[in-house]
């Protein structure tokens, strides 16, 4: 207890006492007066006065007390306002430590995934022939520069294709989408794979409750080669991505810094919204 909170105890205690005193004193000296009195009506009014006295002692004792209870539900007041003051505080931390290991939470599955992602395309092979030790083999991310030669093949034949279709001409977002499809059901064991991982690790970060969604995309992004680049633009551009992907792809601008001369053709960059290539050379 602080000299503070102890003084109007030691008040009391004081007051008691002089109280107590004073009271016995005025019986001692109304005895005495009683003794040396003959005329007992005139004690009788002189005891009335002590009464009068005694009322008035009581009314300040009750005032007194008021006083006492006034300090007391202050100091409560007080008290209460640092306990939730305190409170307060302990819940903002609370806040905070829970967001803190949300957070942690959403880096390691994060991670976890993009780590997964690496492993898909680690486990990527293409073969020349029969598998085997006669057989050319690619593997790995130098598989996306054969992907990239072979849809630019496809796409070049159906263009010529197109060509001689004058009765019902075909627009350019239909001989892509020709294309990718004849490309991607020969290739549809390796990349349906990657894609759907990919995809899925993109959704992940934007259905999360983090603000800087940004920062983990970028992230992602940085992760893909020139080619991968390539491949995830006109497979957001097919009817695969069209839907789910190209939305994803625009808002997280993961065409950044796309190379433009990889592209099949230069005007396929308008397919995309500006959003797409935020940051990057690419007007």
């Amino acid at each position: 207890m602080t000299k503070t909170d102890g003084e109007p105890n030691k008040v009391s205690l004081g007051l008691l006492v002089i109280l107590i005193s004073s009271i016995i004193v005025i019986w001692v000296v109304a005895g005495f007066i009683l003794n040396g009195l003959s005329n007992r009506g005139t004690f009788g009014d002189m005891f009335g006065s002590i009464n009068a006295l005694f009322a008035g002692l009581a009314f300040a004792g009750i005032i007194y007390a008021i006083v006492l209870q006034r300090r007391d539900l202050e100091l409560q007041r007080k008290e209460l306002q640092l306990t939730r003051e305190e409170l307060e505080g302990q819940k903002q931390q609370l806040f905070a430590q829970n967001d803190t290991l949300k957070r942690q939470a959403f880096q390691g599955t994060f991670f976890q995934l993009l780590e997964f992602h690496n492993d898909i395309v680690k486990s990527l092979k293409i073969y020349y022939g029969l598998p085997g030790e006669n057989g050319i083999r690619v593997e790995g991310r130098q598989c996306f520069n054969e992907y990239c030669d072979g849809l630019r093949n496809v796409y070049k034949r159906h263009k010529v294709l197109s060509i001689g279709q004058t009765e019902t001409p075909i627009t350019e977002n239909s001989i892509i989408d020709r294309a990718y499809s004849e490309f991607f059901e020969v290739h549809q064991a390796e990349l349906g794979h990657y894609y759907r991982n990919l995809y899925n690790l993109i959704k992940y970060v934007h259905k999360s409750q983090i603000e800087d969604k940004k920062v983990f995309t970028n992230i992602v992004r940085a992760q893909l080669s020139n080619n991968e680049l390539v491949i995830l633009f006109y497979d957001g551009l097919s009817e695969y991505g069209r839907e789910k992907l190209k939305p994803l792809i625009e808002q997280y601008s993961l065409l950044n810094n796309i190379r433009e001369d990889l592209v099949i053709e230069s005007e396929h960059l308008k397919l995309y919204d500006e959003s797409a290539y935020q940051g990057s050379d690419v007007d």
